[in-house]
């Protein structure tokens, strides 16, 4: 992973300690939202392109797209075949 991350240092111009903080937020986020029983979302800023949104449960942030897309899979879930 050194030589992958070296790379993205020099294509990025983002110093390591700061790409190695970022990646260990993603995996904070991630394990948050993985362990929730069922998100409620809520937007921080709905009126703003590219808006979050906290789940108000675990307290896991994701973009606007991933909460359209799991709101659909909860309703075509939710159907009687």
């Amino acid at each position: 992973m050194t030589q992958q991350l070296q790379k993205i240092v020099e294509a990025t111009g983002i110093p390591r300690p700061e790409l190695l903080s970022i990646w260990e937020s993603v995996k904070v986020n991630h394990a948050l939202l993985e362990g929730c029983r069922g998100h409620d979302f809520g937007s921080q800023d709905e009126r703003k392109i590219g808006a979050k949104y906290t789940c108000r449960l675990c307290g896991g942030v994701a973009d606007a797209i991933a909460v359209t897309w799991y709101v659909r899979g909860l309703a075509h879930g939710s159907k009687k075949v």
